[in-house]
């Protein structure tokens, strides 16, 4: 009966130190959040990274669970630590979080801003390769053909970016394909590069207000055809008159008067009688 006295008082005992110890750890861990989004409001970054560090020490499984290395990585980025920032990334990486993604998106960032181009296209990608679906999608495709021209790499710019050529924003699909225009220039392919240019020119999304893809694609196609990129020499011109107009139009609403002039003049030079000079005339 003593016995079970005493048993009984051990678990009555340990039973009360644990409720009586989780609304204290409770309260500590709600504290501690408090204060860090308390700095985080006032702008003290310093406070707190110092508030997340003493979590990560002291509650290693609370910290990673609430992805609270992400956010001190974010932190530590945007207060200069460039490596206390890529150990969170990679700490985030390394356990699969949901936030994985925008952490190689993060890392990706810094390669670049070093110069190490190689470690950013590895980044990112991984990050398509752990998220295809990934709202960066576009994004890091983009960003990865970008990446492979700026080193040179043109035949990987074009792979980089094909998929994007067909994407439903517009505005994506179109920086893709002026891109793509520009690695088959810079590789020596003027007739794959002529063709998306074309492209751009004629596929405008309003062509009531064509867009700078467009101004850039014609004052391309005007350097293929016998002029220069900043304008076409007329007499040396040897298109359509509707070409001649398309190409007027792009210029003039992109505001390049001189470009749009020589075109317009490229039409009523060639054959006075067509029915398109009156239009060129009062353009």
């Amino acid at each position: 009966m003593r016995r079970k006295t005493k048993l009984f008082k051990f678990a009555l005992g340990f039973l009360l130190s644990v409720f009586l110890f989780q609304p204290n750890d409770a309260q500590t861990v709600r504290e501690r959040r408090d204060r860090i989004r308390s700095a985080m409001d006032a702008g003290d970054l310093n406070s707190a990274i110092a508030e997340l560090r003493v979590m990560r020490g002291s509650d290693p499984n609370l910290f990673a669970a609430n992805n609270y290395d992400y956010l001190l990585g974010r932190l530590s980025e945007r207060s200069g630590d460039v490596a206390g920032s890529s150990s969170s990334y990679q700490s985030v990486v390394t356990r699969n979080s949901l936030l994985s993604q925008y952490a190689l998106w993060h890392l990706a960032q810094m390669s670049r801003s070093t110069g190490d181009l190689v470690l950013e296209r590895e980044r990112l990608r991984q990050l398509i390769g752990i998220a295809p679906t990934s709202l960066l999608r576009d994004a890091t495709s983009m960003r990865l053909g970008q990446s492979f021209f700026e080193s040179g790499d043109f035949t990987s710019t074009v792979s980089a970016l094909r998929p994007l050529a067909e994407s439903k924003t517009t505005s994506t699909a179109r920086e893709a394909l002026a891109l793509t225009a520009r690695a088959y220039l810079r590789s020596g392919k003027q007739q794959e590069a002529r063709q998306v240019f074309t492209k751009l020119a004629m596929q405008t999304p309003d062509a009531s207000r064509p867009d700078d893809f467009a101004l850039e694609a014609v004052r391309a196609l005007d350097a293929f055809d016998g002029g220069d990129a900043g304008g076409p020499q007329s007499k040396g011109l040897k298109l359509s008159d509707a070409e001649h107009m398309l190409r007027a139009s792009i210029y003039q609403f992109n505001r390049d008067f001189d470009g749009a002039r020589l075109h317009y003049l490229a039409v009523i030079d060639k054959d006075p009688r067509s029915g398109t000079v009156p239009n060129a005339l009062y353009q």
